[in-house]
């Protein structure tokens, strides 16, 4: 009788060990749930898939911190729900991303430009 109770408690104990495991291993970006580009005119051109969501995330630890954002035509604006990044950043095509807010800041300097426009930006 006894085993049994114990049993009937392991059961549950096991199960809720194996969930949290499975949901912590999951391929969903840690911070990032939502991206969007948008353009010049604020048409959204692009939501990221769940890939461009994780080259994203994992970019910005790349991503050259500057002091001062340049003086550049920002071309566009990327919105991102996430615990770290959220809010709307402007981006430029030459590399310039900066946080939408009076000092725009933080602001980076993305090294791979070319990569970065093809898989998130086009």
């Amino acid at each position: 009788m006894i085993m049994y109770q114990l049993n009937y408690i392991k059961l549950p104990l096991l199960l809720f060990f194996v969930l949290n495991i499975l949901s912590c291993s999951s391929n969903m970006p840690q911070g990032i749930t939502e991206v969007q580009i948008r353009n010049n005119d604020f048409k959204v051109i692009k939501n990221l898939s769940l890939d461009e969501m994780q080259y994203l995330e994992k970019s910005f630890l790349t991503f050259q911190k500057i002091v001062e954002p340049p003086i550049t035509n920002w071309t566009h604006k990327i919105d991102i729900r996430s615990k770290r990044l959220n809010g709307r950043w402007l981006y430029s095509d030459d590399g310039y991303i900066s946080k939408l807010n009076y000092f725009l800041k933080p602001s980076y300097k993305i090294i791979n430009v070319a990569e970065f426009n093809e898989k998130i930006i086009k």
